[in-house]
């Protein structure tokens, strides 16, 4: 038996060896570019589920961190939010040591109630990025109704339902004159009063949730993350708002207009103190976010570097590869183009 001997075969030999150098020159390229291997499964064998184990929770870390973000924006619009309410309060607060101290009409008081009624439902119906603010869970509905709409709203309704059954007249009509201070002062403490309790205020006034939204700020901790148009401190001042505004102030007779601004002045303030308590809340619960970034970040950097010493290759060596590898190519090409010039019929 005789061995067939072809230089095409030859030829044909080389093309598997030619194209492993191809790939693998393209496969160390891409290494310089990026600085990783290229195939981490087949470099790193077993050590490759410990390399996906960490991206994913790298990824893990680095979602929660984005999602922080949000938090701590949603966290400043509500502190912003707190405090043109406790601006509003406070310059309502003056207005009536003002009117207590005789050098403001009871008109321009009322118009002042009016005022910052306007000021309490604007604040407490901000929205951000879509949702409202105060709305809670609920957030995609309005947290307060307008009180001064037409037709009348629930709430103003049972205002002058209110003030009709404990006097028998409407605000600002010619029997409301006649009010005693101490009638005047039973009526906002009690009637009045109840207008604003956790019942009614839902009935009448409120859509929001009691609910916060509870946001993931690490891998184990949720806190709160928003404020409920149904706290005590707003009802405090729309209450306020409300008996100066709707009360018809200018029809009182001085008694009962000063048991108003009495009352009024009291709650402005209890209002201010349970938004401050609020504030601080939210204050605590921006830095406990803050906190929590900070720490992923750290775990970030732990991570990444992690990675890098299983994934990352050396430059350096990488490059004498590629040089090791491109001399190879050429010299395979050379010996392949030195083998396609041989043939038989020169030594025939």
């Amino acid at each position: 038996m005789s061995a067939t001997i072809s230089s095409l075969s030859f030829y044909n030999s080389l093309r598997a060896p030619i194209q492993r150098l191809q790939q693998q020159i393209s496969q160390t390229q891409q290494e310089i570019s990026s600085g990783r291997r290229a195939d981490i499964g087949l470099d790193l064998g077993a050590g490759a589920a410990t390399s996906v184990a960490l991206r994913n929770e790298l990824g893990a870390a680095q979602a929660t961190i984005d999602a922080n973000k949000s938090v701590a924006a949603r966290l400043d619009a509500t502190q912003t939010a707190l405090a043109s309410l406790a601006s509003a309060g406070q310059t309502l607060q003056q207005q009536l040591v003002q009117a207590q101290g005789g050098s403001l009409d009871p008109a321009g008081l009322q118009t002042v109630g009016a005022s910052t009624l306007q000021q309490i439902q604007s604040i407490v119906n901000s929205s951000f990025a879509g949702g409202h603010l105060f709305g809670g869970t609920n957030s995609g509905a309005t947290p307060l109704a307008d009180y001064a709409a037409s037709p009348k709203s629930a709430a103003n309704a049972a205002t002058a339902n209110a003030f009709q059954t404990a006097f028998g007249a409407a605000q600002g009509g010619t029997g409301a004159g006649a009010i005693s201070g101490s009638a005047m002062k039973s009526f906002l403490d009690g009637q009045f009063s109840t207008l604003f309790n956790d019942a009614n205020w839902k009935a009448n006034w409120s859509s929001a949730s009691d609910t916060p939204i509870q946001s993931r700020i690490d891998g184990s901790s949720s806190v709160a993350t928003s404020v409920s148009a149904n706290e005590s401190g707003i009802r405090d001042l729309t209450q306020a708002a409300v008996m100066l505004s709707d009360l018809g102030l200018p029809s009182l007779g001085s008694d009962a207009r000063a048991s108003v601004v009495s009352k009024a002045i009291a709650l402005t303030g209890l209002g201010l103190s349970r938004l401050t308590t609020v504030q601080a809340t939210v204050g605590e619960t921006q830095n406990q976010t803050a906190a929590a970034s900070s720490y992923l970040t750290t775990q970030s950097t732990y991570l990444q570097n992690q990675i890098g010493d299983l994934e990352s290759v050396d430059p350096a060596q990488a490059s004498v590869q590629l040089t090791t590898l491109s001399t190879q190519l050429q010299s395979a090409y050379s010996l392949t183009s030195r083998m396609s010039q041989l043939s038989l019929l020169k030594y025939i």
